[in-house]
């Protein structure tokens, strides 16, 4: 009997952290901004005009969507409680962008240390690619992040 009940708890618990868990996916835009060299590498993107909430969507098998306020998703490198947090592992991110000059800019970088202030938000990015990069005013910016382990409540 004892044997029974653990193991209806151990499949409990396991459904209930397979449906409340999810492996998000999150897309940020911007209609504006800046991005500046650093050394090697090393490259900060300074994001304007850029919405108050971020996008985020799940994969199969749940399929969920939905939005989030730039405020939380920052805290995702801020908030150590939550498995994978992108302090401890950052996230990698495709970036695509068109800068001023109307040339076009896609990279993959790791994207670490998040700034929000005014409507503003910056990253510091490591890039991937050793591919000279464009560096300047930017007047589209998409980015695409990697997945993070997270429950975001009643979104």
């Amino acid at each position: 009997m004892k044997k029974i009940i653990a193991l209806t708890l151990w499949l409990c618990s396991s459904f209930a952290m397979a449906t409340t868990d999810n492996n998000m996916l999150f897309l940020q835009s911007a209609s504006a901004g800046e991005l500046v060299k650093n050394k090697g590498q090393h490259y900060t993107l300074i994001l304007k005009k850029s919405p108050d909430y971020v996008g985020y969507f799940t994969d199969r098998p749940q399929r969920k969507a939905g939005m989030v306020s730039l405020r939380q998703f920052i805290a995702l490198w801020q908030n150590k409680t939550i498995k994978n947090n992108f302090s401890d592992v950052p996230p990698n991110a495709a970036i695509a962008m068109k800068l001023a000059s109307g040339q076009l800019q896609n990279f993959v970088a790791v994207v670490s240390a998040p700034g929000y202030d005014n409507k503003t938000v910056s990253y510091q990015l490591d890039v991937i690619s050793k591919q000279p990069l464009q560096t300047g005013k930017i007047v589209h910016a998409n980015m695409f992040f990697d997945d993070i382990h997270w429950n975001p409540g009643g979104f």
